[in-house]
Order: C-alpha cells, then structure tokens, then sequence
C-alpha cells in the first residue's frame, strides 16, 4: 500500500494523522513518514488501515443500517400480530 492510499483511507474516514496513529497503535510520525513515502508500513499496519477503511467509512455506517433495515422488516410478521403493533417494541 503506498503512502497516498493511506491518506486517502485516513482523510475518507475523517481522521487527523493521530488519530489513525492512535486507532492502529504506531506513531503519529509514522504515519506521516508513510504517507509522504519516506518509509513502507509493515503488512500488519497495512492490513490494520485497510479494515478501518472498510469497516468505518461514512458509507458503511448507511450501509449497516439499511442492512438493519432490512433484517427488521423480513422478523417483523414474525413477532407482531398486526400492522399497529409494528415498531412499538422495536425502534431503529
């Protein structure tokens, strides 16, 4: 992974050099030198960026809840008798 997809993860998930830093445990400094291409990351921190891009992002926050949406809305006849009782146990 080089330096500019790293940014591009960190900057689509909102998050400052730090913050990364902090979420994947190394340095901010490291960080930095990946993403100007001073220094490679190793594959453990490479891998531990790209989960955070996937399950993190903005998106996938609006894909979960569809998802949810969706789970809700195929159990619903299950365990409510009637239309008017939908959503008055269960709220999303």
């Amino acid at each position: 992974m080089n330096g500019q997809k790293i940014k591009s993860i960190r900057e689509y998930l909102g998050m400052t050099q730090a913050e990364l830093a902090r979420e994947i445990g190394v340095t901010r400094l490291a960080v930095s030198h990946w993403e100007i291409g001073s220094r490679q990351p190793s594959v453990l921190a490479t891998r531990a960026v790209e989960m955070l891009g996937e399950l993190r992002g903005p998106d996938k926050r609006i894909e979960m809840e569809k998802v949810a949406k969706e789970r809700f809305d195929k159990i619903k006849p299950q365990y409510f008798n009637n239309k008017e009782d939908w959503g008055t146990s269960i709220r999303l």
